[in-house]
């Protein structure tokens, strides 16, 4: 069951700890093991891609990033509109 995934997750410490949006998180290690990539955040970031009002702010530590960069523990990952 889902539920024993996680369990077993929280068990073994499997997580990637970054700091997002200036909230520290904490990502469970994906089932299929492949590195996350910004791109799997937005749906954290309550941001309709599809129809977005403002323009994307993407950054990775500082430094500005595409949908598709992989994302490490330790890494600031910002994703908002511009103001």
């Amino acid at each position: 069951a889902a539920s024993d995934v996680y369990k077993r997750q929280e068990e073994q410490g499997n997580f990637v700890s970054i700091i997002f949006n200036g909230v520290p998180t904490d990502l469970p290690e994906k089932e299929s093991k492949t590195p996350y990539m910004l791109i799997d955040l937005f749906e954290r970031a309550d941001i309709d891609i599809e129809n977005p009002t403002r323009r994307l702010v993407l950054s990775v530590n500082g430094s500005s990033a595409k949908f598709t960069d992989k994302i490490q523990s330790g890494d600031i990952v910002v994703i908002k509109q511009e103001d």
